[in-house]
């Protein structure tokens, strides 16, 4: 019995052991990114970047709440055949959604994903294959918005005639910093 107790406490230890292990070595106790590519800059029209092999690659892009952020890795879009994971994640890395097969854009095992902004702040999103693994190929990540800046509700024209203010919102008082140039 004692030679027993000695052999299942030895390997909890060595299960325990190999689990933290690999666990830290996926970086950030197993987060699916390991890959820094910048910051997405994201617009109402179809931009790309680049992942490259053997990386998780995420990417850094600003949101405001309510509107769509849609990510694409459709073979159609620029996608090499790989079966491929899209996370996002918010500003703390906490996994908010994801999607892995037969994506909004795309049928098969690339993904592609349409997510709807519940605060505005900075997100991660994040291609990896299947499951959590690098990049088997070279990848391309679509990516746009249906967020559109609103417009200042100052319009300011001086063309020399006719010159005007308009101001919304029924003001009758404007005010901030203006310079006038005139030539």
């Amino acid at each position: 019995m004692q030679n027993t107790v000695k052999f299942f406490s030895s390997c909890l230890k060595a299960f325990v052991f190999i689990f933290v292990f690999n666990m830290l070595s996926l970086g950030s106790f197993g987060q699916c990114y390991n890959a820094n590519n910048g910051l997405l800059s994201l617009t109402t029209s179809w931009q790309s970047a680049n992942g490259n092999v053997g990386t998780m690659p995420y990417w850094s892009f600003s949101a405001v709440s309510g509107y769509v952020y849609s990510f694409s890795n459709c073979t159609a879009n620029g996608g090499t055949a790989e079966d491929t994971y899209i996370r996002i994640f918010d500003g703390s890395f906490t996994q908010l959604s994801y999607n892995d097969d037969n994506g909004i854009y795309c049928s098969g095992t690339n993904s592609s994903i349409d997510w709807t902004a519940t605060t505005t702040g900075t997100f991660y999103v994040s291609l990896s294959h299947y499951s959590c693994g690098n990049l088997t190929y070279g990848q391309t990540i679509q990516y746009k918005t249906n967020y559109t800046p609103p417009v200042p509700a100052e319009v300011l024209n001086f063309d020399g005639s006719n010159d005007f203010i308009v101001l919304n919102n029924n003001s009758s008082t404007l005010s901030g910093t203006f310079t006038v140039e005139c030539w």
